[in-house]
């Protein structure tokens, strides 16, 4: 039996068609994979991220915890509740009268405890931490910057596989019905 011209060319249509699916199978395997390292590389690197931030955020809220707790006790005195506040204040209240300096002649306004440089500290202590937390607050918004910025260029990179495997696709002489089949199973 002779061997047709239309036959001899379905064979090798039917070749070159199993050759390209070949490829494409290899070429899906290979973007498939570089698609799941690169995942896995962010998802990594946004928890590594994430851990540090939380670490930052522990350190600084016991510190001020630590910080809050030494305010608690030099205002209220010791845990025996030996004095109470009243009689520390009225322990710290001016006794004696001042030459004022008013030129009314009014006795001077009693000063914020025994030394009025306590005032001063507590200010400076608050000014310092709204300093500090103004520079945390800018450095988390530039880590979030930057971010953004790597899952916006993930995303380019991601968009740029998907269009070489559906032009791999079309290479390959598949239907649109097949690709989008593959695209729902996903």
């Amino acid at each position: 039996m002779r061997a047709t011209p239309a036959l001899t060319l379905l064979c090798r249509d039917s070749h070159q068609t199993r050759r390209r699916l070949q490829k494409f199978r290899t070429d899906y395997a290979e973007l498939k994979s570089q698609f799941d390292r690169v995942k896995t590389q962010a998802s990594n690197a946004v928890s590594m991220l994430l851990v540090h931030a939380l670490g930052i955020w522990a350190d600084r809220f016991s510190a001020l915890a630590q910080r809050a707790a030494e305010d608690r006790s030099a205002l209220l005195g010791n845990a025996s509740g030996s004095t109470s506040a009243r009689q520390r204040l009225s322990a710290m209240s001016p006794t004696t009268s001042t030459v004022s300096e008013s030129p009314f002649g009014r006795a001077p306004t009693p000063s914020f405890g025994p030394n009025p440089t306590l005032r001063e500290d507590y200010a400076l202590r608050e000014h310092s931490f709204i300093n500090n937390t103004d520079s945390q607050l800018d450095m988390f918004i530039a880590q979030g910057r930057e971010v953004l910025d790597n899952l916006a260029d993930q995303r380019h990179m991601l968009k740029g596989t998907h269009k070489r495997l559906l032009d791999a696709a079309n290479t390959l002489g598949l239907s649109r019905s097949v690709i989008s089949w593959i695209e729902r199973r996903r």
